[in-house]
């Protein structure tokens, strides 16, 4: 899922526009950036259990 896919499924599930999810989308991916290159830990549970998951792949 890129960018724009996942800005256009928060407008849909929060029923907001477009370009309000694109916001939205942009200040979280900010703040996790942030807080990364400051050295603190970001814990995205669900996230991080699919991204894991692929990393595992025998395929890459």
């Amino acid at each position: 899922m890129r960018k724009p896919e996942l800005a256009a499924a928060i407008a849909e599930s929060a029923d907001l526009s477009k370009d309000k999810a694109g916001q939205v989308l942009n200040v979280i991916l900010d703040e996790i950036t942030n807080s990364v290159a400051k050295g603190e830990d970001v814990a995205a549970d669900r996230f991080w259990y699919v991204y894991r998951s692929r990393a595992r792949c025998p395929y890459r």
